[in-house]
């Protein structure tokens, strides 16, 4: 899955490092904690807090709307 940083988050729990805004990075994995192991770029393996993160949709993604 594709993912960046919430807008909404001014500072990660585990902090930048080398990520920003608008980056988009593939979730790896997922620790014994739930963190969540992200592949940007520019990081080797960046650690974040799912709560902090959403999911990144690209031009041609398929999506399924749930009726509210």
């Amino acid at each position: 899955d594709q993912v960046c940083v919430k807008r909404s988050v001014e500072t990660p729990r585990y902090q930048w490092g080398s990520v920003r805004h608008g980056m988009v990075g593939k979730v790896k994995s997922f620790d014994s904690d739930g963190d969540m192991k992200v592949q940007f770029a520019c990081s080797s393996c960046w650690t974040a807090k799912p709560s902090e993160m959403e999911y990144s949709f690209r031009e041609g993604d398929r999506v399924c709307v749930k009726k509210s």
